[in-house]
């Protein structure tokens, strides 16, 4: 091989290196936030819920629950009463706006935004549920 092929082949392999390198920095800077909350993710667990006091990993408890809640609520479609008998009673009713669920449960604040549990029904039973950031 003469000099000029070896310098382009090289040039070509600390190129693909340095790419690959910058794809997985920014791989891992895109994913870290989603690998942190899956971690820091609990089950349901209604004293935690009720109390909502102590703070792990920054989150309060709510919030760490909220996707297990989330699950609950779409799977099982409870009527009001049986979430009220689980989740306690909301922060908040309001009811037909289509914004805000007809209960809201605060969670917690997140980088300064009030984070809510929002509960939507129909026909007595769930009918959307999410975690919305204001």
């Amino acid at each position: 091989m003469n000099n000029t092929v070896r310098n382009v082949l090289g040039f070509l392999k600390t190129t693909g290196i340095v790419i690959l390198i910058f794809i997985l920095i920014i791989t891992v800077a895109i994913l870290s936030p989603f690998a942190y909350r899956m971690a820091t993710n609990t089950d349901f667990v209604a004293a935690e819920w009720h109390d909502n006091k102590e703070r792990r990993f920054d989150r309060l408890p709510r919030e760490r629950m909220a996707s297990d809640v989330v699950d609950w609520l779409m799977d099982e479609r409870p009527t009001p009463d049986e979430v009220l008998d689980r989740l306690g009673e909301p922060h908040r009713r309001f009811e037909s706006d289509e914004w805000r669920g007809d209960f809201s449960y605060w969670l917690g604040d997140s980088s300064g935004s009030l984070l809510t549990l929002e509960i939507w029904f129909h026909e007595e039973k769930v009918s959307r549920a999410s975690v919305r950031q204001h």
